[in-house]
């Protein structure tokens, strides 16, 4: 939620609330982020290693738009 839905954490307590029961703090929810990312890390850094590595590598360049402005 705190990314895909991109939620601020006081939101994401409010969901799991609401659709689980599920009783948490913000505090509690920044803690579980920053456990399951360092749990994930090294993974992340094999991901990182065969992008680095790649003999090409597709990026996309689509713009974006913030506030208002297209970059």
């Amino acid at each position: 939620m705190k990314f895909q839905e991109r939620l601020p954490h006081r939101k994401v307590c409010e969901a799991l609330e609401r659709t689980y029961g599920l009783q948490v703090t913000p505090a509690t929810v920044l803690d579980v982020t920053r456990r399951v990312g360092g749990w994930l890390r090294p993974e992340y850094m094999r991901v990182l290693r065969r992008i680095r590595f790649a003999e090409a590598v597709y990026v996309d360049e689509t713009g974006v738009w913030v506030d208002g402005l297209r970059y």
